[in-house]
């Protein structure tokens, strides 16, 4: 099995799959839970969109690179109401928010 943390903002949702699921299957998987429609649902990997007729594996995501302990984090958008276009990908971490389309650097005090 392929463990999986799917993020958006504040909402973690833990899920496994096969190695031989397709992207689409995934987010029927996550419209279950958040009664988003799967076609309103965008899926990243590695800052890269996922693309619904591939699978799983097709993103380096296996039983070695994804596993219960430590399970490969996805993040997940939501379309923009009345748009075609989707929400920035960000995830809230801890205390700090991160956010795909922006990089911060952090800076050491002494």
């Amino acid at each position: 099995d392929v463990f999986l943390m799917v993020r958006r903002q504040k909402t973690s949702i833990l899920l496994d799959a096969k190695e031989n699921t397709t992207v689409h299957e995934l987010k029927k998987m996550i419209a279950a839970i958040t009664k988003v429609l799967p076609e309103n649902q965008q899926l990243c990997k590695d800052d890269e969109v996922m693309e619904n007729n591939k699978i799983l594996g097709d993103y380096g995501l296996n039983c070695s690179t994804a596993k219960p302990q430590d399970p490969a984090q996805v993040g997940l958008a939501y379309r923009e109401s009345g748009n075609y276009r989707f929400h920035k990908l960000s995830l809230l971490v801890g205390a700090c928010l991160i956010s795909v389309t922006i990089s911060y650097k952090f800076s050491k005090r002494i």
